[in-house]
C-alpha cells in the first residue's frame, strides 16, 4: 500500500460529550475531573460488554467505534440509565450529564484514528441530542428499530451545521419526549413527488418476428396514451427499448430507469385470437399492484392495438393511485408533499 492510499470503511460511530464541562470546570476543577473520571469508567465497562473501541478523544469528549448499530443503541442508552442513577445518589456539583450522537457511515482509516462524514454526523448528532439523551440517524434507526426493546421519537429532517440530517431520539424513561419542527432544506419531503412510470417492451409469446411490430406497436401507444394523461411522468420510448429481450427484474429496471412503477406484459397469438396480458409492478418491493387480461379477434389488428392500449393506460391509473393512498397513509400531515396532498384532496373530492 503506498502512502498516499486512503483506506475507508463503513463503521458505526459513537460520540458524546459532557454538558457545560467547561462551566462545571470553572465551578469546581477537582470534583468535575473526579465525576468524569467515574463516568468514564461506567463507560469503558459498557465498552468492554459492547465491543467497542475507543478512537479519540479530546478533554471530555470521546469517540468509539461499535461493530453492530443495536449495540452501540443499546450501550448507549444503559449509559444514560446508569448515568442518571449516579447521578440521584450524589450531591448537586459532583452530577454529569452526557449527549449521544450515533451514526453509521463511510470513514477514513488512518492509524488508529477515524474521520470523514461519518465521523462528522455523528458529532452533529450529538449536538442535536438532549442533555442525558441520545439521538441517533435514520441509518442507525433502520438496523435497530426492530432489534430493541426500546422506542423512538422520529424528529424529522434537521438542520444541524449546514446538513440535513434525518434524526430520531431513543425514548429514555424521565426524559421529555421533543417534537421539533422539520428543517426548510431539501429533505425527505421535497423528494416525494408524483411517481414515474416505465412502460417495458411487451414480450411476443408466439415465436412469430411478424407480429413484432405488433407487439410494440402496442407498448408505443400505451407510452403514448399514458404520457397524454399528464399525471406523472413516463419514461421514454428510447430507454425503456433499449432493455428489450432482456430479463431483469423490475426493481433492477426501476432503480436503472429511475421509475417507481413498471408496466410489463406479454402478447400470444393463436390462429385468429389473441391474448394480451398486462401488469403494473411496484419496483421498490417487486409486487405487483395491478393485472388483467385480454382476449380478442384480429378482425381489425389496429382496432384491438387502440383498445387495449387506451384500457390499459385507463385502468392503471386508479390502481396507481390506491398504492399512493396506502403510501401517504403512513406519513404525518408535516411531511406531505405537493403530490401527497394532491392524491389526499382528489379522495376527498370523490368521497
Amino acid at each position: 500500500m503506498t502512502e498516499d492510499q486512503i483506506i475507508r470503511k463503513i463503521a458505526v460511530i459513537f460520540v458524546t460529550d459532557v454538558v457545560n464541562f467547561s462551566t462545571l470546570m470553572e465551578k469546581n476543577e477537582n470534583s468535575t475531573l473526579r465525576s468524569l473520571r467515574a463516568c468514564r469508567d461506567i463507560m469503558d465497562q459498557l465498552f468492554k460488554k459492547y465491543d467497542a473501541r475507543i478512537f479519540n478523544t479530546a478533554g471530555d469528549s470521546v469517540l468509539a467505534e461499535f461493530q453492530s448499530a443495536v449495540n452501540a443503541v443499546v450501550c448507549a442508552t444503559e449509559f444514560q440509565k446508569m448515568i442518571n442513577k449516579r447521578n440521584l445518589s450524589v450531591s448537586k456539583d459532583l452530577q454529569m450529564q452526557f449527549r449521544i450522537g450515533l451514526n453509521v457511515g463511510d470513514v477514513i482509516v488512518e492509524g488508529t484514528n477515524l474521520y470523514g462524514e461519518g465521523v462528522n454526523n455523528a458529532a452533529r448528532l450529538e449536538v442535536l441530542s438532549q442533555p442525558g439523551g441520545v439521538s441517533l440517524s435514520k441509518a442507525i434507526y433502520e438496523f435497530a428499530n426492530k432489534k430493541v426493546e426500546f422506542k423512538f421519537t422520529d424528529l424529522g429532517t434537521q438542520k444541524i451545521k449546514n446538513t440535513v440530517l434525518h434524526a430520531y431520539d431513543v425514548i429514555i424513561e424521565g426524559l421529555e419526549q421533543r417534537v421539533l419542527g422539520s428543517s426548510n432544506e431539501p429533505s425527505e419531503i421535497t423528494e416525494s413527488k408524483p411517481p414515474t412510470i416505465a412502460v417495458m417492451p411487451f414480450k411476443n409469446m408466439t415465436n412469430d418476428e411478424e407480429q413484432e411490430y405488433f407487439v410494440d406497436g402496442v407498448t408505443e401507444d400505451i407510452i403514448a396514451n399514458l404520457s397524454s394523461w399528464k399525471s406523472f411522468p413516463v419514461i421514454a420510448r428510447n430507454s425503456t427499448f433499449s432493455f428489450k429481450g432482456q430479463e431483469i427484474k423490475p426493481s433492477e429496471l426501476g432503480q436503472r430507469l429511475g421509475a417507481d412503477y413498471i408496466v410489463e406484459g406479454s402478447i400470444r397469438k393463436g390462429g385468429n385470437k389473441i391474448r394480451i396480458s398486462a401488469s403494473l409492478v411496484d419496483s421498490k418491493d417487486d409486487q405487483q399492484v395491478w393485472s388483467k387480461r385480454w382476449d380478442r379477434s384480429l378482425d381489425d389488428i389496429f382496432e384491438v392495438q387502440d383498445e387495449v392500449s387506451q384500457e390499459v393506460a385507463t385502468l392503471i391509473f386508479p390502481a396507481l393511485k390506491g398504492k399512493e393512498h396506502e403510501r401517504i397513509r403512513t406519513k404525518s400531515p408535516s411531511s406531505l408533499s405537493a403530490w401527497d396532498n394532491y392524491l389526499k384532496a382528489l379522495a376527498i373530492y370523490n368521497q
